[in-house]
């Protein structure tokens, strides 16, 4: 009975050592396929945004996929938050000490990465320290800042502009009224002297005051303060629209230019990824039929092996010997064990 036992807990510890060294096998295949296993450098980027960015997040040099993203630790740094990015990449990558880090996408509805714009530097990066960043190109954040430049334009060049416009008019009009305040002056001190010459030449002289009088009411009531402040706004009103139609004219100029710009990026983006699509969505295709045609005997296959490993545990728990090749214990009846008693 005592070899028996010593027979029987060296299976157990056998089993035992068999189970631990299938799950350490289970945990390094595991490691390698999830790409864990790989030596890696370690850097770091510090960005103001990191919007749709996480752990995982792809890093890519120049195109290239050569990390991930690991960690993103925010910080406080003269008095706005800045955010720490700890990326790895693979081991002994070389990057130049002027390339740049910043936050892209190859299309509209790719997830974001970190792209790495490699620099023209002879010098490498050094595992451990930051990789310069920059921020990233969007073309909705550029149409924010184009329009934020608009309204700087109208608020520090147009408003001035119309401010002296307005200010000059009044100028011209209190000119104009001071030139015919002297005019008048004037024409008395000449009727004055041709009425003391002669008086035929006061009579026509009367005569023609007379109308220049009447002129002179007429002028006084065509040149009006009420008129004056009409004729004032009609300048200003001119000055200012003639000011817009210039301004929106270069505005429209300029934002047609970066319109056509626009649209000749978004369709070298479209054209020159037309192929990679069309490619994508054939191999998913061919995948998906593949699959189907093969989902069957796949599934019969699972299930096989399924009932295989439910009857080889079955086994093993009632037989943890058979794993070393040995045969099943003798059973022993209750009946022979009670006789052998009564014998002794």
């Amino acid at each position: 009975m005592g070899m028996a036992m010593r027979h029987h807990r060296l299976n157990y510890i056998l089993v035992g050592f068999f189970v631990i060294a299938m799950i350490g096998v289970a945990f390094g295949s595991f490691m390698l396929l999830s790409g864990q296993a790989r030596d890696s450098d370690q850097y770091y980027v510090v960005m103001d945004n990191v919007a749709d960015v996480k752990f995982g997040t792809q890093v890519r040099y120049e195109g290239y996929a050569i990390g991930q993203v690991e960690n993103i630790s925010p910080f406080a740094d003269k008095g706005r938050m800045r955010f720490k990015l700890d990326v790895s990449v693979l081991a002994d990558w070389r990057i130049p000490d002027n390339s740049v880090a910043r936050i892209g996408s190859t299309n509209f509805l790719a997830a974001k990465t970190i792209d790495i714009a490699a620099g023209d530097s002879a010098a490498a990066l050094k595992p451990g320290v930051m990789i310069t960043s920059a921020p990233m190109r969007d073309m909705f954040v550029m149409m924010a800042n184009l329009a934020e430049e608009f309204s700087q334009v109208g608020r520090g060049s147009l408003r001035p502009l119309i401010d002296d416009i307005g200010k000059m008019v009044f100028r011209i009009g209190d000119a104009f009224e001071s030139d015919l305040s002297k005019l008048t002056t004037s024409l008395n001190v000449i009727v004055s002297r041709v009425e003391g010459r002669s008086s035929n030449i006061l009579d026509r002289v009367e005569s023609a005051a007379q109308r220049l009088d009447d002129s002179s009411a007429g002028l006084k009531h065509l040149l009006s303060g009420k008129n004056i402040a009409v004729i004032d706004g009609a300048i200003v009103d001119i000055g200012e629209t003639l000011s817009n139609f210039a301004t929106i004219s270069q505005k429209l100029k300029t934002a047609e230019e970066k319109l056509e710009m626009t649209l000749a990026h978004i369709n070298d983006l479209v054209g020159g990824n037309r192929h990679t699509v069309d490619k994508a969505l054939t191999d998913a295709r061919y995948t998906l039929r593949t699959i189907s045609r093969n989902i069957d005997s796949i599934m019969q296959n699972v299930d096989v092996t399924s009932r295989n490993l439910n009857e080889f545990s079955r086994e093993i728990r009632q037989n943890p010997s058979m794993l070393l090749g040995g045969s099943n214990p003798r059973e022993v009846s209750p009946a022979s064990v009670n006789f052998r008693g009564l014998e002794q």
